[in-house]
């Protein structure tokens, strides 16, 4: 049983007198031992004693024994077997045993440990060990079954030479300590919940008003983000804070409680609060500070506010916002009902409500009110009531039950609405929506309704159909409804344009396509919308249409691509004929200036020939795409051999075939017998050939080969060339369409020979396709015809002969022209009116050349294959070497805007083919020979 404090005070005063003497013996003994003093003499009372080692032990031990006798914890020495070796007085009180009883015996005789943990006994021994000492608490349970938590502490007991000799055990019983840290953490617990469950915020704070404690803290706020911190440094409005501290200070100057309504912004919210202050006093009485209770009182001044809201509402309302008890007496009225019914309050309060109800709604009212008094939930209907002066309106009346505080229904409150208005406006709506969607779908134009200020967007019936969208049942669909309709990359323009005429309170007019929703179609939408402010002057209705311009843009697309594609083939086709005249002119210069020279004038005849024979080539390819869109073309059908018309078809291409070096091999099975027209199916090959050699680079090959496949002739004509690209390849058919259409072409063409080749091979009820695995990756073109099996071989004719080449090759003018003739003809010209002249034929070799041969006048071409004449003359005139130099165009490309072209791009002069010689020559003499002797300019002239 614990000591009293007297008795407690005067153990605590014994035991120190004993530990000063233990000291002082321990000190002798320690003295001794140390063999610093064989024997000590000491003063006393009785006189002076003499003290040898043994006999200090002795006074050590009775001084300890008298100590630990006098303690009020229990002290408990044993062995190292555990058997009690001392027992104090403490002990035996606290574990209800004598020491002669329990002396020499294990210390289980007194009492039993029970661990908290499995392995706390394991770590009392090691603790022992390594430091001779354990501390802990743990459970005893004495002989006579009471539980005691005790607070325990071993230490070592050690020999003169350090081995240790046993423990001994300071036991505390800290059973009323326990007890009341847990009754204490019960009340923390309780007061916590109570706190937390009233939403009331308590806190303390110093005399500097800097919060040192607080439980319960408002929202957003934890007690780290609190402590350490004053109102100033938590409150987002410093006239918050100004309130809150004058208040505390007031306490602080005063040491009375204040109790104050506050209203606080806590994380951008106003918050009201009950704010109650007292002073925090110091043991001394002083103060030390104030402890403060923050109720929360928010909820209950906003529904103040919204009782005194509504309050108004009701007298300002111009609805009739009444009631009645259960009896159908009228209990309130408002302003509202007197304007709708023309009633005072003082003349229907106290009547029935029956008054305002026509004879033939008075029994469905009566059943009403029944339901109503049953527990039934009201509801909203419309009717015809009467006003105090006869007239009749159409009534919108909403019924609900009228509770009293106790949840009793007591009566029925009202609110009746004057629709008369709504009721014609909603028939003539009707009318009008009828008409809109007759004219709607007549036009098959969706329109559309935008509340800027609810979001809310409402579809008419043809909105859905346009968009593919099942329709909602009310009409109302979702922004993301649209948006994920719009193709992505117009999205952000057409939100951008709708905003800003939202902004603007205007209109907009705008195109975009959509991906419909039910069967993923692309199509075109044309917009129309306009925004309606209300009386505010904001915008807040947007009404649109929309209508499906596919058509329409499909049909713009096409017209655009169709003229673009003339354009381009009517500047072709003046490029193309004027370059085989150019080298014709020439060539009949030449042989008429030349009579007498033989090889001149062979040389001559042999180019107007060749030009001639291309010229007729382009000339029937326009006649025939004219004749084929008129269906103007007759074939003159018979049986033939395919493998003859291509001997023929080859014959003829040969000398291109030649001069491009291309190698040519063929495989032609026999005998291949269709019927047809012999000179309108060598058409179809020569053009294809043509083609071949003609966009196949210099030393290509090309292949021809023919077989009978599955009842068909089947002709495959392959090059290396350079290609379709596969976004061209299903347009190879298209009339006007060529792959390259710039001025960087080494070979020409008007863009019509596929599309004729295809018209002739289907009218031979035959098939024609174009295979290309892209650029640079070569073309394969098959046509396949029907074959005749039952016909006699016809014989092959012998092809006819090859064409001779004749390239001459003419002197300081460079002329710079992908058609050789062309150039050839133009540098014989030149050189029999005394110019040294050489020739390049593209845009590459043409700045070698140049480079090399240094000459006075440059004379290019602009279509030229590698990079064009604007390029070459922009290559030179960067060389010092030729910044005097004269460079002419020469080019088929002959409108205005071409030459401005040129004059702006550095070129001196521009002359369209075919050439005017005379001209050109004085054009050059006029510059080159510009500070020559006049004879000599005159002679170079001649």
């Amino acid at each position: 049983m614990p000591t009293s404090p007297t008795t407690d005070q005067a153990l605590r005063a014994e035991n120190a007198e004993l530990r000063a003497r233990l000291e002082e013996a321990e000190e002798m003994l320690r003295a001794i031992r140390a063999g610093e003093v064989d024997a000590l003499v000491v003063e006393g009372d009785a006189g002076p004693q003499l003290f040898t080692l043994q006999g200090l032990d002795a006074v050590q031990n009775r001084l300890r024994g008298e100590m630990l006798a006098q303690v009020s914890d229990a002290v408990i020495a044993t062995d190292l077997e555990e058997r009690v070796t001392f027992l104090n007085a403490a002990a035996e009180r606290q574990y209800g045993v004598r020491a002669s009883d329990v002396l020499g015996r294990g210390f289980a005789e007194i009492y039993t440990r029970q661990w908290g943990a499995p392995d706390a006994e394991a770590g009392m021994w090691t603790a022992l060990g390594e430091r001779g000492e354990w501390r802990g608490e743990l459970i005893h349970r004495t002989h006579e079954g009471r539980e005691m938590h005790v607070e325990k502490v071993i230490t070592t007991l050690r020999g003169p030479d350090g081995t240790a000799t046993g423990y001994v055990a300071a036991i505390r019983d800290i059973r009323e300590r326990k007890q009341a840290e847990t009754a204490l953490r019960l009340t923390n617990e309780r007061l916590t919940l109570a706190v937390k469950c009233s939403q009331v915020v308590l806190f303390q704070q110093d005399l500097e008003l800097r919060y040192t404690w607080i439980q319960n803290p408002s929202p957003g706020f934890d007690g780290s983000d609190v402590i350490g911190k004053r109102d100033a440094d938590l409150m987002e409005r410093a006239a918050d804070a100004v309130v809150t501290e004058g208040v505390k200070r007031e306490v602080l100057r005063t040491g009375l409680g204040l109790r104050q309504e506050v209203l606080v912004q806590i994380q951008g919210v106003d918050r009201h609060y009950d704010l109650l202050v007292e002073a925090l006093r110091d043991a001394a009485g002083l103060i030390s500070g104030v402890t403060c209770a923050a109720i929360d009182i928010t909820e209950r001044k906003r529904a103040e506010e919204t009782v005194a809201r509504l309050a108004a509402i009701v007298e300002s309302s111009h609805d009739a916002l009444f009631s009645e008890d259960l009896d159908g007496i009228v209990t309130s009225w408002n302003r509202g009902a007197e304007q709708i019914f023309g009633y005072r309050a003082d003349e229907i309060i106290g009547t029935s409500i029956m008054r305002l109800i026509p004879a033939a709604g008075q029994e469905a009212e009566h059943e009403m009110q029944r339901n109503i008094a049953a527990g039934e939930r009201g509801g909203t209907f419309e009717a015809i009531r009467t006003a105090k002066d006869g007239r009749k309106f159409h009534a919108s009346i909403t019924l609900s039950p009228l509770k009293d505080a106790a949840g009793n229904i007591v009566g029925t409150s009202r609110v009746v609405r004057d629709i008369t208005e709504r009721k014609a406006a909603e028939a003539e709506l009707r009318a009008n929506e009828e008409r809109m969607r007759l004219a709607t779908t007549a036009t098959e134009v969706g329109i559309w309704e935008w509340n800027v200020l609810t979001g809310r967007i409402r579809w008419d019936a043809q909105m859905f159909q346009l968009y593919g969208v099942v329709p909602t049942a009310d009409g109302f669909v979702s922004y993301d409804t649209w948006s994920r309709a719009v193709m992505p990359e117009d999205l952000p323009r057409q939100e951008e344009v709708l905003m800003d005429t939202v902004r603007r309170i205007g209109q907009s007019t705008r195109e975009f396509r959509i991906l419909r929703a039910d069967d993923g179609e692309c199509r075109w939408i044309q917009a129309v919308e306009t925004v309606r402010a209300n009386e505010q002057g904001k915008a807040e209705w947007v009404v649109g249409t929309n209508l499906d311009v596919t058509e329409r843009k499909n049909a713009e697309r096409t017209i655009r691509e169709e003229a673009q594609r003339k354009d381009e083939f009517l500047a072709m086709l003046g490029h193309e004929l004027r370059n085989p005249l150019n080298a014709i002119r020439h060539a009949v210069q030449i042989s008429g200036e030349t009579p007498k020279d033989t090889e001149a004038c062979q040389w001559a005849a042999k180019v107007i020939d060749r030009q001639s024979q291309q010229l007729s080539r382009m000339v029937d390819d326009l006649l025939d795409v004219g004749r084929i869109n008129r269906g103007r073309i007759e074939l003159r059908p018979e049986a033939l051999d395919v493998a003859a018309v291509l001997e023929r078809a080859i014959a003829v291409v040969r000398p291109l075939l030649a001069q491009r070096r291309h190698t040519l091999t063929q495989e032609i099975g026999m005998p291949l017998r269709v019927t047809g027209d012999a000179a309108r199916l060598e058409q179809v090959f020569v053009n294809l050939l043509n083609n071949a050699a003609k966009y196949t680079p210099e030393g290509g090959a090309i292949s021809v080969r023919a077989h009978n496949e599955d009842g068909e002739a089947v002709v495959t004509i392959t090059d290396s060339g350079v290609g379709i690209p596969p976004e061209l390849l299903p347009h190879v058919f298209d009339l006007f369409r060529q792959a390259d259409s710039t001025l960087d072409r080494a070979m020409g063409g008007l863009g019509i020979g596929l599309s004729v080749v295809k018209s002739l091979v289907e009218m031979h009820l035959g098939r024609v396709t174009v295979e290309s695995a892209g650029a640079h990756a070569g073309t394969t073109v098959t046509v396949r015809l029907p074959l005749l099996l039952d016909l006699p071989a016809a014989e092959r004719p012998p092809a006819p002969p090859a064409l001779d080449d004749a390239p001459p090759k003419a002197l300081r003018v460079l002329v710079v022209d992908d058609h050789e003739d062309a150039a050839q003809a133009l540098a014989r010209l030149l050189k029999r009116r005394g110019c040294e002249v050489r020739c390049a034929y593209s845009g590459p070799d043409g700045v070698a050349a140049a480079r090399e041969f240094l000459p006075e006048a440059l004379l290019l071409d602009l279509g030229l294959p590698g990079f064009d004449g604007y390029e070459v003359a922009r290559i030179l005139r960067a060389d010092p070497a030729f910044a005097d130099a004269l460079v002419i165009a020469i080019s088929g490309y002959a409108q205005d805007g071409d030459r401005q072209r040129c004059l702006a791009s550095g070129f001196d002069d521009h002359f369209a083919k075919p050439l005017d010689i005379p001209k050109l020559v004085e054009a050059i003499h006029a510059r080159c020979l510009a500070g020559s002797d006049p004879a000599e300019v005159a002679q170079a002239g001649g």
